[in-house]
Parts: C-alpha cells; sequence; structure tokens
C-alpha cells in the first residue's frame, strides 16, 4: 500500500515514507491504531505527554519513548527507538512512529533510520526524475533553504556534520518527506543533539558488515 492511510472522515491520515514505513501526528496514529484493518504490527510513540496503549484487538505492538525536541533530546532514547524501528521493519513489520504533530520528532526517527538502514534505497529514490524535477525545501526555524544549501552553505550545522555522507542521506530522507507532507522539517537543534550518535552507530555498522564479508 502506498501513500496515506485513511482512519476516518476528517482525519489526515499518515503518509508513508518507504514500504511498510508510517508517520503521522497523533490524532491521526490514534484514530489508525484501534483500526485492526490498517495491519500495523508496530507503532512507536514518541511525544512526552501520557499514552495509553491501543485495544489489544489492534494486533499492534505499542511503544511509547518519550523524546524532547530540539537540543534536548536524549540521544540514546533516540538511538534506541531508531533500533526498534529497524528490528520491525527486518521482520517485514508495517510500522508506524508518531509524536504530537509529526512533523519533527518522528520524522527524524525515520530519517535516521534510513539513512543507517536504507541509504541505497535512498539514492534510489532521490534518482527518480519526478523527484528531481521538484524544487524541493526544507523547512526550519530559520526559514527555508534548499537541499544545495543545506549540504554547501548552511550554517545551521556543524560542517562536519554537512560533509558526512551519513548526515547527507538522512537529509535526503528528509527532502522525500517534504515532497509528502510539507509541514515536515529538520529541527536542527534536534540535529545537532542526536547525529553524534547516529554517526557513531553508523561506523559500528559499517565494521560490522565488514566483518561478517571476511
Amino acid at each position: 500500500m502506498q501513500g496515506r492511510i485513511r482512519a476516518a472522515d476528517g482525519v489526515r491520515g499518515l503518509f508513508e515514507v518507504f514500504s511498510g514505513l508510517f508517520v503521522g501526528d497523533r490524532r491521526s496514529a490514534r484514530a489508525v491504531m484501534e483500526n485492526p484493518a490498517a495491519g500495523l504490527a508496530a507503532s512507536i510513540c514518541v511525544h512526552e505527554e501520557p499514552e495509553n496503549p491501543p485495544d489489544p484487538k489492534s494486533g499492534t505492538e505499542f511503544y511509547h519513548i518519550p523524546l524532547r525536541d530540539g537540543m534536548r533530546c536524549d540521544p540514546a532514547a533516540f538511538l534506541e527507538t531508531v533500533e526498534i524501528v529497524a528490528f520491525h521493519r527486518a521482520l517485514g513489520h508495517r510500522t508506524l512512529v508518531y509524536c504530537n504533530a509529526g512533523c519533527s520528532r518522528s520524522p527524524s526517527v525515520l530519517a535516521a533510520y534510513m539513512g543507517l538502514y536504507q541509504g541505497h534505497a535512498v539514492k534510489a529514490m532521490m534518482a527518480r526524475p519526478i523527484v528531481r524535477s521538484i524544487p524541493a525545501k526544507f523547512a526550519f526555524f530559520h526559514g527555508w533553504l534548499s537541499s544545495d544549501d543545506l549540504c554547501e552553505e548552511d550554517d545551521l550545522f556543524p560542517v562536519e556534520f554537512r560533509q558526512d555522507p551519513l548526515f547527507q542521506q538522512c537529509a535526503d530522507a528528509f527532502r522525500l518527506m517534504v515532497l509528502r507532507d510539507p509541514d515536515v522539517y529538520m529541527n536542527p537543534g534536534l540535529w545537532f543533539s542526536v547525529f553524534p550518535a547516529i554517526r557513531e552507530r553508523g561506523r559500528v555498522l559499517h565494521l560490522t558488515e565488514q566483518a561478517q564479508q571476511i
């Protein structure tokens, strides 16, 4: 299934970032989680407010890992969330990540997952003519920046981030999400907090992959 899951009239719905991987706001997520027909195997809530799990009859495994937005985001908790996504996607599970608005924290988790585990798929999607033809923009607290600006001229991120291939893959994942939902934005404070942990996880994954090839 591609695109959005529609839960009910008046519900914005959740958009599919990658095959079987969904992101959305709290209201939409709650409506969809209670619907067994949605076929969600895992639902991961990352906002800080108390959240009740869905009805067991929904068939979805529920996680609540509170993440603060901005520079106060806990890198360990953030990376734990990414690993839960990776676990369920490795099993082929339809997986949902959501926060209050579905604009910053939950898209960041999915961008990190895609950068770490789906880098080749991100590159393939970015190479599609339909994607290249759209003037994609990243929404930031300080205005709109093009993807080229992000990698070359933008001073919202340290140079060492902007020059890192993994960071660029995560940024491309955001670009793909912005094309589907213009409210999504890459929060500089949050990424300043969590990217060192993401980069270290990427290094470990790379070393593990090399060891397995020996």
